[in-house]
């Protein structure tokens, strides 16, 4: 028995470790933002972005698609499509406004947000990683005492990261919009008040499942197919408190005054992109991207669910708490 609690202890360790790295590296990414343009380039360039924090990391994720759009909107006059970062959502905000940011990708929080802030209008749905819509769950171990979400009062969940849609804002703003307090904490091992429910960033999905598992945490919120893939097998060790509303995957947007035709020539473009061997191929470089299909006019389906959610996190997601 002493053997085996040395090896638990070890471990631990190294997930502590794994974690306390990946928060060094969230913490000290590059402060790049936008590539360098030569300004008599610039009314021939598309800029593509996305909330992050290593220009470099998003261009070795988006460049294959943005060389493909180039190659396919050059008789529209695009020249170049270059990659960019903006480092919160109200940056983001301000680069579309200024006209240095012309096509937004992100998860729908977010984009939500920046849309209603920069005029932004979103053109389409992308079906990241093969999905429409995704969803979050709340979960604890078979074992728990914790059985309703009233049972999360006095208790800890764990979150992924501060700016995560699935892993924190949609399962914490469904339990606002319940009624729960919740307050963050630096360490899981930080006092929680019996009124409230505490939370933490492990900055690793994985650790979400390993601290509830191990019960470093009392529950986890996080996507379910994320869940599904990390749990596997041990699927039936755990039970789910609280299933979300479904939301959109992933959400592409452009800044309002792009030159009309060149939005409806890449509107197009995106939307049939499926449709051929050759598109098909650039999607699935692009992070495994399905396919394009076009967001709804309005506040319709699941966008009727973010904006309900939204307004509960909005300070939030700005950075302003």
């Amino acid at each position: 028995m002493k053997f085996q609690h040395f090896w638990v202890l070890i471990l631990a360790g190294f997930l502590a470790l794994g974690g306390f790295v990946a928060w060094q590296k969230w913490q000290s990414q590059s402060s790049e933002t936008l590539p360098a343009v030569k300004p008599e380039d610039r009314a021939g360039t598309l800029v593509l972005a996305e909330i992050g924090d290593s220009l470099s990391e998003k261009q070795a994720a988006f460049g294959p698609f943005a060389a493909f759009l180039s190659s396919k909107l050059a008789e529209s006059g695009v020249k170049q499509v270059v990659v960019a970062v903006a480092k919160s959502p109200a940056e983001m905000a301000k680069l579309v406004r200024q006209g240095k940011v012309d096509i937004y990708v992100d998860s729908p929080f977010p984009s939500y947000i920046v849309n209603k802030l920069a005029g932004a209008e979103p053109m389409a749905i992308r079906w990241k990683k093969g999905l429409e819509t995704y969803h979050s769950i709340i979960f604890v171990p078979t074992t728990s005492a914790v059985r309703t979400l009233d049972d999360l009062r006095g208790t800890m969940i764990a979150f992924e990261k501060p700016d995560s849609t699935s892993a924190y804002f949609l399962p914490k703003a469904e339990l606002l919009k319940r009624g729960y307090t919740l307050v963050r904490k630096e360490k899981p091992t930080d006092p929680v008040e019996p009124g409230e429910i505490g939370y933490y960033f492990t900055f690793d999905d994985k650790k979400v499942v390993a601290d509830v598992g191990s019960g470093v945490a009392d529950a986890g919120g996080q996507n379910e197919e994320e869940f599904v893939e990390f749990v596997g097998q041990s699927r039936g060790d755990f039970r789910f408190l609280l299933t979300t509303v479904d939301v959109y995957r992933h959400v592409l947007s452009v800044r309002r005054d792009l030159d009309p035709t060149l939005k409806e020539s890449l509107r197009q473009l995106l939307l049939s992109l499926d449709g051929t061997a050759e598109g098909r191929e650039a999607l699935a470089q692009f992070e495994k991207t399905a396919k394009f299909t076009p967001s709804p006019v309005g506040q319709a389906g699941p966008w009727a669910q973010i904006a309900a959610l939204a307004s509960l996190v909005e300070r939030e997601i700005l950075g302003e708490e």
